[in-house]
């Protein structure tokens, strides 16, 4: 069988054979899938993945080789590295992945790049476009989540939260567990687990609280704040999303609704608190911090971003 031999030169491809005037029909390619094509750093490093697809499955493996362009501001294994700079499609497959890697650390506050990475291939050609472009910002993003004030209680944990679900944020653990906890009532930090959300954008949110060693008659109440203003405090405009009453013959049922992001709402890191407590006999509206008897708080971190 003939040799056929393909060579990708930016946006266009130059087939030719070496043997023969009728070649043989070139697999094409095509670039897509590209999650985070807008990357807005936090404080992590953040993997960007795309994919190239095949037009129909290959006979044999099939090499694309990845390289940074002259547009590229954005420094190769300072700003960013490429997981594989050769992917290929492997015999009668259709698709392969690709990633990079965004390493935030040596961005400054406020600093932007863009990579573009170009893809080549002696196997095949590209159906449309031979590169993929990522932007990269970093502001105020970074800032750190603000610090909240506690609620104060003399009395133990007889009830909590068992599943608290929002924005990406799929938590659900009983603190006190099965065994006898007798201790204050808890705020426990899962600030290290982040939802993430949109300006404008609505998402759906569910409570389920566990009633744990309360008694039959007992009423507790359930809230749910967000600091839409990043104070440091649950006492702004709209901060007090849900605050609802509840009795133990509601027990199986979660609680659910919708959030949309308020369009001024402050971009960035930002705290999120769920509690379930006995009804006190004072007002816990103050930012969450007042007094409970009894119950549990759950504290989350939202980052809120900016429509594209």
């Amino acid at each position: 069988m003939k040799r056929i031999y393909l060579v990708l030169i930016p946006l266009a491809a130059l087939l030719f054979s070496c043997e023969s005037d009728t070649p043989a029909p070139a697999v094409k390619l095509t670039v897509g899938g590209l999650h985070m094509r807008d990357v807005v750093l936090q404080d992590k490093d953040i993997p960007v993945v795309f994919d190239v697809i095949a037009d129909r499955p290959v006979n044999e493996d099939t090499h694309i080789l990845l390289s940074v362009n002259g547009e590229t501001t954005a420094k190769l294994n300072k700003h960013f590295r490429i997981e594989k700079s050769t992917l290929w499609i492997g015999k009668g497959n259709s698709k392969t992945y690709g990633k990079l890697i965004i390493l935030q650390e040596n961005f400054a506050d406020g600093d932007a790049q863009k990579i573009r990475i170009d893809m080549s291939s002696s196997d095949a050609v590209f159906a449309d476009t031979s590169y993929i472009v990522c932007n990269i910002t970093m502001g105020a993003i970074r800032s750190p989540r603000p610090e909240y004030c506690l609620p104060e209680s003399n009395w133990g944990m007889y009830a909590g939260i068992n599943g608290f679900e929002f924005a990406g944020i799929n938590n659900a653990v009983l603190t006190a567990d099965a065994a006898d906890y007798y201790g204050n009532s808890a705020v426990v930090n899962y600030s290290d687990i982040r939802g993430e959300a949109v300006k404008g954008e609505t998402y759906s949110y569910k409570l389920t609280p566990d009633w744990w060693k309360t008694g039959d008659g007992d009423i507790y109440e359930i809230v749910f704040f967000i600091d839409w203003n990043r104070d440091g405090r649950f006492d702004g405009k709209d901060e007090l999303i849900l605050r609802q009453d509840m009795d133990k013959a509601a027990a199986a049922n979660p609680l659910t609704g919708e959030i949309t992001i308020p369009a001024d709402a402050s971009v960035g890191l930002t705290g999120i608190r769920v509690g379930f407590f006995a009804k006190p006999d004072t007002d816990i509206d103050n930012g969450g911090c007042g007094y409970i008897d009894s119950g549990e708080f759950e504290d989350y971190t939202l980052f809120i971003s900016d429509p594209e």
